[in-house]
């Protein structure tokens, strides 16, 4: 057995048993000897997606597909990459080509939704949910997204608001209209809705809910006017800032830690918002 196939199949043993890190290091050996090896670029990438590692990964699955273009498995979790990446239209093109190869894959037409969904192209994200159901893929989550592809408007629940499901709208574009309640549990959608721009979608009182809800439903402009909002908001305001949180948690770690080397006792203190 040629040594880079052996050392693949090493690989792949130990990405099995979970030990992504020395996987990693046995795929990258492999196809830094033999850079024509398509399969060791294309598990390197997978790797790197497993660990959270994106840009890495649409990198190394890029390679393996200029060896091997209708790599399904690659132009798949390209695809996935690049949505990591808010790169939509890149992914919606790398979905649409896995497409043209094989028409009947129902992950593919799940995922080629959710990018249109993010993109804001509602019509043809619901034309892709229906595909991956015709096609098999009966999953929450697309029976979800399309239900977002179809909505107008997310009418939040009191005692219990919406967690995921609306940020999951937002993200959508979809506005979040909620009643702040007296535990947390009532009142995470206000603060989603604070996060990303749009206090006006909070209201006080079961009564004020139900005449923002009706003047939406009667006043469409004033329901597009928050969505045009949603969608300029999305990618500058905190609640979706994913890098900005991480760089704010590192802050808070270091001063914590800042604080214990000097001998002082624990205390709250907040963070700047880091960009």
């Amino acid at each position: 057995m040629p040594m880079s196939e052996e050392s693949l199949n090493t690989a792949f043993r130990l990405h099995r048993a979970g030990d992504l890190a020395g996987a990693a290091g046995l795929y990258g050996a492999v196809w830094r000897a033999d850079p024509a090896n398509a399969q060791a670029h294309y598990l390197l990438g997978f790797v790197h997606f497993q660990r959270g590692e994106f840009s890495n990964a649409e990198k190394r699955l890029g390679e393996a597909l200029k060896l091997n273009p209708v790599s399904l498995d690659a132009l798949y979790n390209r695809g996935s990459a690049l949505m990591k990446l808010n790169r939509h239209v890149e992914a919606l093109a790398s979905f649409d080509l896995l497409l043209q190869i094989n028409p009947t894959i129902a992950e593919a037409w799940a995922a080629r939704g959710k990018a249109l969904l993010d993109m804001h192209r509602y019509g043809e994200a619901l034309a892709s949910f229906d595909k991956a159901l015709r096609f098999g893929n009966d999953q929450v989550g697309t029976w979800t997204n399309r239900g977002t592809a179809l909505a107008d408007l997310f009418l939040d629940m009191l005692p219990y608001n919406a967690h995921t499901t609306a940020s999951d709208a937002l993200w959508a574009g979809v506005p979040v209209l909620t009643c702040l309640g007296s535990t947390f549990a009532g009142r995470v959608a206000a603060s989603l809705n604070n996060a990303i721009g749009v206090p006006e979608m909070v209201t006080y009182s079961l009564g004020e809910y139900e005449a923002l809800a009706l003047k939406f439903a009667r006043e469409p402009a004033a329901l597009w006017a928050i969505r045009a909002k949603l969608a300029k908001n999305r990618n500058t305001f905190p609640l979706f800032d994913t890098v900005g949180f991480t760089r704010g948690l590192e802050a808070a770690y270091r001063t914590m830690w800042e604080r214990a080397n000097r001998g002082e006792t624990p205390a709250s203190f907040a963070v700047e918002r880091v960009r």
